[in-house]
């Protein structure tokens, strides 16, 4: 049982299982055949889900570096090394996850190794950005390859990095990137709020104004109406769960009776990910069952069905509430960045204001200059594309590399 078990373990996503099975079978302390020290990763993982991180953090250290867990292992650690402010620590432990070393040795192979390279090169940038380190930041968002699904989250990040760094017009780059048909799929008002906070800082007034209108075209109404379904609804598990299922079954906006892309944002959450992945592995093992059985016989599948069959209402019962979770979040979220667009609406007139009377307003923070393109030395100068397309063309390759020419106009 416990080969099966392990088997199991390496093709499919039961991580939560074996944290069950550990947590209430009394195996936390207990060494397991097969597993070896991988079996350490499952244990530090169930002293996590009930937030014994002290103990959680002693059981991923003693994943080897050989292990099948080890840069799982060292992710984890980095993430607990962050939340008690421990940024050096943290970066040590992203460090090997990174290291050419570490990536010839590890036993992790294809898409599971791609995940966890691609979440340590964010988390890296995540951690120089609180750091202030702006521009190293922005190296390592920019190692997220083009067609990663991080790609997105890379653009919008760094354009914050290259803001904060003194490259306003790199930063303007990146989201105009990220507002390209690429994207058309994907609700984001983040971007267009912080294109129009851009502009403000340039004293681009104009556009900035522009920008806040789109702001009110693009996402105003979606806001509203996802804002006003979460007050007035008493939302259940199972009337989440029969949203996101509508959603995935392609049911149309009217019918769902918002834009899909909206309700595509909160089943995108990582939180979602992981319950969708492992609801995708059981659905596909009981197909697998129904066509070949159980060890090629079918004695016995009517009760591993019950099982599954428990197994899938649990989880279709956490995607419910998580769901909702996540819609409630981005209605906390959405309402923030529109007071933010309100508050930047009365920032404007009186800016204009005093720029009639021959003054600035928050003069001291405004960009009166940018560096001028040959001074651009870090960011892979020669493979920047230097303004925008006039013919409205766009190319993959090119996305994350547009520079925006807009000359301050603060005095």
């Amino acid at each position: 049982a416990w080969k099966t078990l392990r088997q199991s373990s390496l093709e499919l996503p039961i991580s939560n299982v074996l944290d069950q099975m550990i947590q209430k079978r009394g195996l936390i302390s207990k060494s397991v055949p097969y597993f070896k020290k991988d079996w350490a990763y499952f244990v530090a993982n169930a002293y996590e889900s009930v937030q014994k991180t002290e103990e959680a953090e002693k059981w991923y250290k003693k994943v080897g570096l050989k292990d099948r867990y080890f840069l799982p292992s060292q992710y984890q650690l980095a993430l607990i090394a962050l939340s008690d402010g421990r940024y050096e620590d943290a970066h040590s432990y992203l460090n090997k996850i990174l290291d050419s070393t570490t990536l010839s040795v590890t036993t992790l192979r294809g898409k599971n190794l791609t995940t966890i390279y691609e979440y340590a090169l964010l988390a890296k940038a995540r951690v120089l950005y609180e750091q202030k380190n702006f521009k190293e930041s922005v190296t390592y968002y920019r190692k997220i390859h083009r067609y990663s699904e991080h790609r997105f989250d890379a653009l919008f990040e760094q354009s914050w990095a290259f803001f904060m760094a003194g490259y306003p017009n790199f930063s303007l780059g990146a989201l105009y990137s990220i507002q390209t048909p690429f994207y058309d799929h994907v609700f984001h008002p983040e971007t267009t709020v912080t294109k129009a906070l851009v502009y403000y800082w340039m004293c681009r007034y104009e556009d900035s104004r522009a920008t806040l209108a789109e702001f009110k075209d693009s996402y105003e109404k979606s806001i509203t109406t996802l804002s006003e379904f979460i007050s007035r609804r008493r939302l259940t598990a199972s009337s989440g769960y029969r949203l996101f299922e509508n959603l995935l079954n392609g049911v149309s906006d009217e019918s769902l009776g918002f834009e899909r892309r909206v309700l595509m944002k909160a089943a995108d959450q990582d939180s979602m990910l992981m319950l969708r992945n492992q609801l995708a592995a059981i659905v596909e093992e009981r197909a697998r069952l129904e066509e070949n059985g159980m060890f090629g016989l079918s004695r016995g599948l009517d009760k591993a069905d019950v099982y599954l069959q428990k197994w899938l209402a649990s989880l279709k019962e956490d995607i419910g509430k998580q769901f909702i979770t996540e819609l409630r979040k981005m209605v906390k979220k959405f309402n923030g960045l529109a007071e933010q667009m309100a508050f930047l609406e009365v920032e404007l007139l009186m800016s204009k204001k005093q720029e009639l009377l021959g003054k600035s307003l928050h003069a001291s923070g405004k960009i009166t200059q940018i560096p001028k393109k040959d001074q651009v030395k870090d960011f892979a100068r020669d493979a920047q594309s230097w303004g925008t397309s006039k013919k409205h063309e766009f190319w993959w390759d090119e996305l994350g590399y547009y520079i925006v020419e807009a000359e301050p106009l603060c005095k």
